[in-house]
């Protein structure tokens, strides 16, 4: 199409160029002809005859022929020079139009590219921006990894070391250069006994891909042994694909000596515990020994002076004075009481040695019972008595009634002061567990003498302020320790008092 455009235009200005001077040549030169040839014959010719005359109209046709063909031609020529002014005219419009087309494709493209520019700049800076990250990052864990306390290291799948951070040099001796160059030096510095297992251990990682622990000695070069505690894992890559071995040591020599030491220490306290058993065994047998002599033979001596000191309140009581009818009722009352601690301490000396009898107990069964039989007791008093439904608990139930009987007892004893009474068991959460609790709104104590609360013969109140042995919480304390809980209390002073127990 280029080529064609150029031939037309190049023709065009071609004919342009000659077009004129023929015009006027075929104008002028037949006239000049026509004239020329007239004047001649007039001038050489004899007159003009018939003949003459036809000869030169025939001479005159042609030349107006002539001059006809070549008016001809020239209408031609100018049909044909405006048909080329009219075809270069379309080309010079068809040019100019092409030109601002490309002028417009340029600039679009131009724009197109100063944008990809900018576009590969801001690509150019993240770009460069993440590899300086990268390598801050990279600083940044290298640095880390560099002065970890451990032996870090990192094996490719051939088995090659590709990372080994320098505490590597103070663990065992030899450099990361060392084993960067020799991959078996791992393998020839394990103790000899230990290989075996190291080996099983590096099957499960590089085989079965399993995270896996070991513990192991080494040989330094000086001859010394460490232990090394090892840990390491199989790495793979974001295709699934597996790319080495990611593992950290530590030398683990104190605390494996700490190990040895404490195994000493346990099988020397294992022997002292045996040893200090059989001792309490033996002791055990001595107190049940003294407990069967303070039942069968004190007990005796303890009746015969009762028995004695009633007589002479009842023989002999006209021979006495005042003043020896005191003594002899003292003595009586002693002995009583005497009596009394005795049957205590068989009572704890029995529930210390008897066995337990483990099933489901009602513990609000039981507890109604025993608040019905202080109410027929003591039908005088008004007591309020709220029991948490069907509180069960796995325990001897003998034990157990026992324990809940001394805590109410304790309960109807210090709320007898006050005109009217509320007495509350029931069950609660404390730290994550289901315990029992018992409360009143009595007289209360002083938490300062919380401790002295379970020890025998111990009084927090006036004595003869309230009747009892002093061995009641003792003998609850006991009881709960025998089914492997606790019990403690809370209270204040006319306040009341809550004492929890769990099993």
């Amino acid at each position: 199409m280029a080529n064609d455009s150029t031939r037309k235009k190049t023709s065009c200005a071609t004919l342009e160029r000659y077009a004129w001077p023929l015009v006027a040549a075929w104008t002028i030169l037949p006239a000049v002809f026509l004239v020329g040839s007239v004047v001649r014959e007039t001038n050489h010719m004899a007159p003009i005859t018939v003949v003459g005359h036809r000869e030169i109209l025939f001479n005159s046709l042609g030349y107006v022929i002539l001059w006809m063909v070549g008016v001809g031609g020239i209408c031609l020529v100018g049909r044909r020079l405006v048909r080329c002014e009219r075809e270069r005219t379309a080309a010079e419009e068809a040019l100019l139009q092409s030109r601002e087309d490309l002028e417009s494709k340029v600039k679009e493209r131009t724009a197109e590219l100063e944008k990809a520019n900018v576009r590969l700049k801001c690509e150019v800076v993240e770009r460069m921006r993440a590899e300086e990250a990268l390598r801050e990052s990279e600083m940044k864990y290298r640095i880390v990894a560099d002065n970890t306390y451990g032996w870090e290291f990192w094996l490719n799948p051939e088995g090659r070391f590709i990372y080994t951070s320098p505490a590597c040099l103070d663990i065992t001796g030899y450099s990361a250069d060392d084993f960067a160059a020799d991959p078996d030096l791992f393998y020839r510095i394990i103790h000899s006994d230990d290989r075996s297992s190291f080996r099983s251990h590096r099957h499960e990682v590089e085989q079965k891909f399993k995270s896996d622990v070991a513990a192991f000695r080494i040989i330094r070069p000086d001859g010394s042994c460490r232990w090394i505690g090892h840990v390491c894992r199989p790495v793979f890559d974001n295709n699934g694909n597996f790319i080495g071995i990611r593992g950290s040591n530590r030398d683990i020599s104190e605390r494996k000596q700490a190990e040895v030491e404490i195994w000493k220490l346990n099988e020397e306290l294992e022997q002292r515990v045996l040893k200090r058993t059989a001792q309490l065994e033996a002791s055990n047998r001595e107190l049940e020994g003294f407990c069967y002599a303070i039942s069968h033979d004190l007990r005796a001596p303890l009746n015969r002076l009762e028995g004695y000191s009633r007589a002479i309140l009842e023989d002999c009581s006209e021979l006495l004075d005042a003043q020896g009818r005191f003594y002899a009722e003292r003595i009586e009352q002693g002995s009583l009481q005497l009596k009394r601690v005795i049957d205590v301490l068989l009572e704890l000396s029995r529930l210390t040695r008897s066995e337990l009898t483990v099933q489901d107990v009602n513990l609000s069964e039981i507890a109604r019972s025993i608040i019905q039989e202080l109410k027929e007791m003591h039908p005088d008093r008004v007591v309020e008595f709220v029991a948490a439904p069907d509180v069960m608990v796995k325990g001897d139930v003998a034990m157990l009634t026992i324990a809940l009987k001394n805590l109410l007892d304790n309960a109807w004893k210090y709320t007898a002061k006050h005109s009217t009474a509320g007495i509350e068991f029931g069950i609660t959460e404390h730290k994550r567990r289901r315990v029992c609790y018992v409360r009143d709104d009595g007289v209360g104590f002083d938490m300062k003498f919380a401790k002295k609360l379970f020890k025998p013969f111990e009084s927090i109140h006036c004595p003869g302020e309230f009747p009892g042995n002093g061995i009641g919480l003792a003998t609850v304390q006991r009881v709960i320790q025998r089914h492997g809980g606790r019990i403690w209390a809370e209270g204040a002073i006319e306040k009341g008092a809550t004492f929890y127990f769990s099993l």
